[in-house]
């Protein structure tokens, strides 16, 4: 998750994980990524500059909460998260630093000032390779007074960045508050804006599934061309004979079992 400073990008992280999942106060405006991934009970981790991953507590007493961490690390007991890692990038650092391992960038920015001249200068050291599967994301869409103002937006975006993201979406970063009479509405709206944003990261998810279960099987199919090849030069032995058949089957069972949904 990349972005500009005060992009919303904490926020964004929170909304698809879940509002108030995310210790916001250990991460906002934080000068170092923020790495969440799953774990079967909640913990906290600082990374030092030795790359050691370091325990915190995170209570006032805790002198560990203090120290100079290059990254922060932490893990949830959520079953998205067992599918998925989201990183949480500061501002201070080019956004192509982050991108070599990245599987999915999601470049975040202010609605009401949306996709600037620098976010397009910022975007632009990023590979091109990540804009297939990118997605734009412009925060803050409760600043707007009605669905035509958002809609709007929506459009301009879609159209001065097109070609750059696969998907452009606009979603709220407000808080719900229990005092106010649309506390109720707004919950929803965040609830629906986190699920259309999952949804996007999930879309993509699966054309990088497909992506690289088609290039497997050519893989398999080139290695099977060679070893036909190989065979037909020499006398198949009967022990080569069983390895190659015993190798089909297993390929074969494995596809099959893809294709069932019986694995990733």
């Amino acid at each position: 998750i990349l972005g500009e400073y005060n992009s919303g990008k904490s926020s964004l992280t929170d909304l698809i994980l879940g509002k108030g999942l995310l210790p916001i106060s250990v991460v906002a405006n934080t000068g170092v990524p923020v790495l969440v991934s799953y774990a079967e009970s909640a913990a906290l981790f600082g990374v030092d500059a030795n790359g050691i991953q370091i325990r915190i507590v995170g209570s006032e007493e805790d002198a560990l909460t203090d120290l100079d961490y290059r990254a922060v690390e932490i893990r949830l007991p959520l079953p998205w998260l067992q599918h998925h890692q989201l990183l949480d990038t500061p501002a201070t650092q080019t956004p192509a630093v982050f991108t070599a391992d990245a599987d999915i960038a999601i470049w975040c920015t202010v609605a009401t000032r949306a996709w600037t001249e620098s976010d397009r200068n910022l975007w632009s050291t990023v590979p091109s390779r990540c804009h297939k599967h990118a997605l734009l994301v412009a925060t803050h869409k409760d600043s707007f007074y009605s669905d035509d103002d958002c809609a709007q937006v929506l459009r301009r975006l879609t159209s001065v960045s097109r070609g750059l993201f696969r998907e452009v979406l606009l979603v709220s970063a407000a808080d719900p508050d229990a005092e106010n009479d649309e506390a109720g509405d707004t919950g929803e709206t965040l609830a629906s804006d986190a699920a259309t944003v999952r949804a996007a990261i999930e879309a993509s998810a699966q054309l990088i599934r497909e992506r690289r279960l088609a290039k497997a099987r050519r893989i398999t199919r080139r290695l099977a061309r060679l070893a036909l090849y190989e065979f037909g030069l020499n006398a198949i032995r009967p022990e080569a004979a069983a390895a190659l058949s015993k190798w089909n089957a297993v390929a074969d069972q494995l596809i099959a079992d893809h294709d069932a949904t019986r694995l990733s």
